[in-house]
């Protein structure tokens, strides 16, 4: 059962709530748009009006939908629930964002010819940041303590709620990966700072043998 259903409906779509009646071409892009930004819930079976119109909930339908989202690169992990005849896929904050978000704000303006880069492989991810951790921070005290390197960027992202607390970037990526059932991301502290994301190989023998079992 969906949890406050009627609540969700009366308020209608926000920034984290997408109704739609059909799990069109769009839903891949828009479960990639929630992970990109704070997370979120689709509901499917739901007009943009609120309404409830329905929708196939049967193993089938859910198996495409987990086919779709199994195309996503890097690979996101939903909850996808069922209540009557609506279907509601959660996706959780995702930690990339975060560490993206990180890059930009703590990135070393200063290194000509130097840019935050994201790195794609077969088994991780690489988010790499001009400029190494801010001067004043030991390699011991990491995730711990936050001094602003750019503090005009941390404000304004700050203020635009792509930051919730300023010093908590760090944590939040480790509690996004833990939510999302993936491995802790791997920090690397010298010149460059790099992030890296290993890719849950335990997961995805999971999600092959869940949908040859469907």
């Amino acid at each position: 059962m969906i949890k406050d259903l009627e609540v969700i409906l009366s308020e209608g779509e926000s920034y984290t709530v997408e109704f739609k009646e059909s799990p069109d071409k769009s839903l891949s892009s828009e479960v990639c748009a929630f992970a990109n930004a704070s997370g979120g819930r689709i509901f499917i079976g739901v007009s943009d009006k609120s309404k409830i119109v329905g929708t196939d909930t049967g193993n089938a339908a859910r198996s495409r939908i987990q086919d779709t989202i199994n195309q996503i690169e890097p690979r996101l992990m939903v909850d996808i629930t069922v209540h009557d005849n609506i279907m509601m896929i959660t996706v959780p904050e995702g930690a990339l964002r975060e560490a993206i978000i990180n890059a930009v704000c703590h990135r070393n303006y200063f290194e000509k010819g130097a840019r935050v880069t994201v790195e794609i492989y077969d088994d991780r991810v690489e988010i790499i940041s001009p400029g190494g951790i801010c001067k004043g921070i030991m390699p011991e005290n990491f995730g711990k303590i936050s001094i602003k390197r750019n503090s005009v960027i941390a404000s304004m992202l700050f203020r635009i709620d792509y930051i919730e607390q300023m010093g908590t970037g760090i944590l939040r990526m480790k509690n996004a990966a833990k939510t999302a059932k993936v491995a802790e991301p791997k920090f690397d502290l010298h010149d460059f700072f790099r992030v890296i994301f290993l890719r849950n190989k335990a997961n995805d023998n999971q999600l092959a043998i869940d949908s040859d079992r469907k």
